[in-house]
């Protein structure tokens, strides 16, 4: 792979058809990535989805959007520090520049949680556990066994992808089109459920055309037909992604009173340099975490640079290499986190009440678009109720003539760019009236 290509600045048009603009002297392209993606519907959504905390009344607590907008910082800066670290091994072209790095970086952390369901993780779980039910194996049972593997393994990274080639403002045209940089950045596992090694996959078979298309332009490495490797930009959002939570957590753990503050000073000071504690002295609580968070995430961008220089030939031939900062504080810091943070009672009770939401609300939708379904090919009437429930999705209703795939998807469109506080409403709002 080469920096030429993989920093591409062509948009999608229409099937195969890509064009590429030139920067204007104030505004790159990939400005332009990033400013559709923060002025989108979609991402304005994350302001009420759980992050870590699930409807918190504390505003100093981190929602999707804040932790987003965190990220982007932080994934810019490692994106320009990464660029500047080619530059000086002269292995960045004429016409680049390490802010284009650091551009195309921010954008894709910008919207790198933009396909979370609500309640994140858990949203996630409850929506493969209603496909993996008896009732939604009955609702999938028409379709081919490759799309209902991918329904029964929902991935909030290809819903990602989804959103932002699929949807708003051009739906079904190339949603945001944004650049192919951009999009191959932001795309952590490029591969479809059925090329996946593991669980994890970043592509949804409905947006495999489109994806390919813009891996093709950035000269990715195609490993098998439905499988990419992976841009070397993707590393860097990951490990932007990496330094932002596993220390973050931490933090608003303490200011939600899931742990207290000893807990926390104790874990991080042993990961800062000896040097640097004299600084920390005589701190008040808010204003230690302020101050240990700067100084373990500057640690994290100099342990990133490293590795970068350690893989980047395997990175560039398209082979598989560690995160970035597997061998940093980050393993420390989310093995504390799994153990004393995730687990809150409080945290596990919420969740279980969005499960349950999530999951009825999969059911009527999925029950009523089946019905309706069968009643097409049938060639007879459907019930009131059907038709009472599919009023709901207002204008992302599906059109009854799609597969029935692709009408299964638009209601996920619905369910997971719902917020957590208009799940619950929803739900209720269903379940009152059904």
């Amino acid at each position: 792979m080469n920096w030429e290509s993989l920093l591409s600045r062509h948009r999608w048009c229409a099937p195969g058809e890509w064009r590429a603009r030139d920067d204007s002297s104030v505004r790159k392209q990939f400005h332009r990535d990033y400013d559709r993606i923060i002025f989108s519907d979609a991402f304005r959504r994350l302001g009420s989805k759980t992050q870590v905390h699930p409807l918190s009344n504390n505003d100093q607590v981190r929602t999707r959007l804040s932790h987003s907008l965190e990220v982007s910082c932080v994934g810019r800066t490692f994106g320009m520090v990464a660029g500047e670290w080619l530059a000086s091994q002269g292995e960045l072209p004429a016409g680049l520049h390490p802010d284009d790095l650091g551009t195309v970086v921010q954008a894709a952390a910008l919207a790198h949680d933009i396909g979370n369901p609500p309640f994140g993780h858990a949203g996630e779980d409850a929506i493969r556990f209603f496909f993996r039910s008896p009732r939604g194996r009955a609702r999938t049972q028409p379709l081919a066994q490759v799309l209902r593997d991918e329904l029964e393994s929902f991935e909030g990274n290809a819903q990602g992808l989804r959103v932002l080639t699929q949807m708003d403002p051009h739906r079904d045209a190339g949603g945001m089109r944004l650049s192919a940089a951009s999009l191959g950045t932001f795309v952590k596992y490029p591969w479809t459920r059925d090329a996946a090694a593991s669980g994890k996959y970043g592509v949804n078979q409905s947006e495999w055309a489109i994806f390919s298309e813009a891996a093709e332009h950035l000269g990715m490495v195609r490993q098998s037909a439905n499988r990419f490797a992976r841009h070397p930009l993707v590393y860097l959002v990951e490990a932007a992604d990496d330094a932002c939570y596993s220390v973050i957590d931490v933090e608003d753990a303490v200011e939600m009173g899931v742990i207290e503050f000893d807990q926390a000073r104790s874990l991080l000071l042993p990961l800062i340099e000896r040097a640097e504690h004299a600084a920390l002295d005589g701190l008040a609580p808010h204003q230690f975490l302020y101050r240990a968070r700067g100084i373990l995430i500057d640690r994290l961008e100099s342990q990133m640079v490293a590795a970068l220089a350690r893989h980047y030939d395997a990175m560039l031939a398209g082979q598989p290499v560690p995160d970035l900062l597997a061998d940093s504080p980050v393993g420390e810091l989310k093995a504390f986190a799994r153990a004393n943070i995730y687990q809150s009672e409080v945290k596990q009770l919420t969740q279980s009440n969005a499960r349950e939401a999530l999951f009825n609300v999969l059911d009527l939708l999925t029950g009523a678009l089946h019905e309706r379904y069968l009643a097409g090919r049938q060639r007879h009437g459907y019930s009131a109720s059907a038709r009472w429930v599919l009023t709901h999705l207002k204008r992302s209703l599906p059109a009854a003539e799609l597969p029935l795939y692709s009408q299964y998807q638009q209601a996920l469109d619905y369910v997971s760019g719902m917020t957590d506080p208009y799940l619950l409403s929803f739900a209720k709002g269903l379940q009152e009236r059904r």
